[in-house]
């Protein structure tokens, strides 16, 4: 069964067909607030649905803004090849990701975002199997084919004409069996240079924009550990740290400000 679980895929499905169709009759424009979107979507791993739902009761609802997700868990902006991811060997991707990959135009086209936010990264850090050979960010050719592979990523998210919102990913510490060594994600320099591609793509697209999160979250008081903010060392909770909604929001305000 290629399915991470039967129940998530259901609830995928479900999430999808309730999106209702956006036409262009509908707003782009949230009720009041011409600086801010009427839809922002946030895509990627598990954390763009922790960052979508802590921007909903933090933000979004309380503006007019329709903040929805479709979260990939455990899947990055590649190609799905063979993956080692926390330890765990797979042949085409994580299991899961290609119908959420697949899922992805549709979701855009219905719900037609003004603005994208792209969170995540921890499989896109992982070893991939490339020509035959294991490599990781950091390898030049690994690097050269993630640069082009989150090229297109970019292209995907942003078909509706929505601006692209990249977040770069703090480092993750995760719990794991006593004795064990880190997982080969948790290396620091490996998302050091995942951030400084995001960087780099950012920089040739004119409808992307790169949002340092990792760098605000290091710099706060508690550090990119901080229990009560990422309690199991990677997630982000939201609703413990309104300093980083609004870095958030101020990051939406001014991708809105290119789109029509």
């Amino acid at each position: 069964d290629r399915f991470l679980d039967g129940d998530a895929l259901r609830a995928q499905r479900e999430h999808l067909a309730s999106i209702e169709q956006v036409t262009d009759l509908d707003p782009t424009r949230a009720p009041g607030d011409d600086s801010l979107p009427a839809r922002v979507l946030s895509v990627g791993d598990s954390q763009s649905l922790f960052v979508s739902l802590g921007l909903s009761s933090m933000w979004a609802d309380e503006r007019g803004v329709t903040s929805e997700y479709l979260a990939g868990v455990g899947c990055g902006s590649t190609e799905l090849i063979p993956v080692r991811y926390l330890g765990e060997e797979h042949d085409a991707g994580r299991p899961g990701c290609r119908e959420w990959r697949d899922a992805l135009d549709e979701f855009i086209a219905k719900f037609r975002p003004q603005v994208v936010i792209i969170a995540g990264g921890f499989a896109d850090v992982a070893d991939h199997q490339l020509d035959g050979v294991w490599q990781h960010v950091g390898d030049p050719e690994y690097d050269a084919w993630l640069h082009d592979q989150m090229i297109e990523f970019a292209h995907t998210v942003a078909s509706s004409g929505a601006h692209v919102v990249w977040l770069t990913s703090a480092d993750i510490r995760l719990p794991h069996p006593d004795g064990s060594d880190p997982y080969p994600e948790e290396d620091p320099a490996r998302m050091d240079r995942y951030n400084a591609i995001i960087t780099q793509v950012a920089a040739e697209l004119d409808f992307v924009d790169v949002a340092d999160l990792a760098s605000f979250v290091q710099a706060r008081p508690g550090g990119q550990f901080d229990e009560e903010f990422r309690p199991d060392g990677a997630h982000m909770h939201l609703e413990t740290a309104p300093d980083v909604v609004e870095f958030l929001v101020a990051a939406i305000v001014e991708a809105t400000r290119f789109v029509p």
